[in-house]
């Protein structure tokens, strides 16, 4: 036990000799021990903070921010759309790794096909990286910025969106339809367009001063002619 303590002493001693004999050094380079002490275990907390993981930041974003979603679903949502998306790809990477190329790669598989889930991802994952940069867990630009940047690798989601329009209504089967229309509530402007053919313009934009109900005539003021409606 003795010799173990004289052991420690002599290696304290040691120790404490080579520090006195680094601080000689700094001074005589014209630096402050202290502060090189100092700056030295804020770069190693940084290096620690740096090993969060995404999936990591995630759930700590979430926790600070949930309570201020008072909508049980858009919580779940917010979850659902990093977990099923995003952590497969880069959940288990620093943040401070991520860059650009991670995250094209979460998001070109699905930006073709599921726009708007693309576009509320990409949207996620910068809330996420921006807090994870204010925490001190990351540095520089935020990879998912997308004006004057993401915007210059995908396409605005309005030229890529795949437009699905109704089927159309065959003339033999107007009646019929209008027929429902009729019967049905919440179906006037649909009626109306179906019996003057105006455009949707002209019907948004219509005033009742325009219409004489009693002759049943509908006077487009800007487009200077008149359209007879008699649904009789």
């Amino acid at each position: 036990m003795r010799a173990w303590a004289v052991s420690s002493a002599i290696f304290t001693f040691s120790m404490a000799r080579a520090a006195a004999a680094t601080a000689r050094a700094l001074v005589k380079a014209g630096k402050d021990p202290i502060q090189v002490r100092e700056a030295e275990r804020d770069s190693q907390r940084r290096q620690e903070a740096r090993g969060l993981t995404f999936d990591q930041a995630v759930q700590r974003f979430l926790d600070g921010h949930e309570s201020s979603w008072r909508n049980p679903k858009h919580r779940q949502q917010w979850r659902n759309t990093l977990a099923t998306y995003a952590s497969p790809a880069i959940g288990h990477l620093s943040v401070a790794e991520i860059r650009t190329g991670e995250v094209t790669r979460v998001r070109d598989p699905i930006w073709k096909r599921k726009q708007e889930t693309a576009s509320r991802l990409r949207g996620r994952i910068e809330r996420v990286l921006d807090w994870a940069k204010v925490r001190g867990h990351r540095d520089g630009e935020n990879p998912t910025r997308w004006r004057g940047h993401l915007d210059k690798v995908f396409a605005a989601r309005a030229k890529v969106r795949q437009v699905k329009h109704h089927a159309a209504t065959l003339s033999d089967d107007m009646p019929a339809v209008y027929a429902r229309l009729r019967e049905s509530k919440g179906t006037a402007a649909l009626r109306f367009v179906i019996l003057t053919a105006g455009r949707a313009g002209e019907i948004t934009g219509s005033l009742w001063p325009e219409i004489d109900r009693s002759s049943a005539i509908w006077t487009v003021v800007h487009t200077e002619y008149s359209i007879h409606w008699h649904e009789g």
